[in-house]
C-alpha cells in the first residue's frame, strides 16, 4: 500500500514498503505481506511470469532461482514467525472482543 488511510496507525515498515502492516480502527487491521507462505505457494508463484524487474531489482540476477532457495533455507523460520503473529492476532482480537462485551 502506497499512502496509509486517514487516521491509520502504522505498525511495521520495511526498506521495500513504507507501509507493511496498519490499523486502521480498532477492528480494522491490514498488512501487506504473505505470511501465510508454505513451500507449496513458493511453487506456485514461482513460475507465473511477470514481475521480473522488480525481482532482480530486489534479489538480483537470477532473481526466482535465488527467491526458491531463500524461501527453501527461511521456510521454517516463517512459519514459525506466521504462528507466532497469528497467536497473538487472536489472543488480541479475543481481549478487544471481552473488553467491548462489558
Amino acid at each position: 500500500m502506497k499512502d496509509l488511510p486517514p487516521g491509520a496507525v502504522l505498525l511495521a515498515s520495511s526498506v521495500s514498503c513504507a507501509n507493511q502492516a496498519m490499523r486502521a480502527a480498532p477492528r480494522a487491521w491490514g498488512v501487506q505481506f504473505h505470511i501465510e507462505v508454505y513451500d507449496g505457494i513458493v511453487g506456485e508463484w514461482l513460475p507465473s511470469p511477470g514481475n521480473e524487474e522488480e525481482l532482480q531489482r530486489l534479489i538480483g540476477p537470477d532473481a526466482r532461482a535465488a527467491f526458491a532457495s531463500q524461501a527453501t533455507q527461511n521456510m521454517a523460520r516463517l512459519n514459525r514467525d506466521a504462528r507466532r503473529l497469528f497467536d497473538s492476532f487472536t489472543a488480541l482480537a479475543r481481549l478487544l472482543a471481552e473488553a467491548l462485551e462489558t
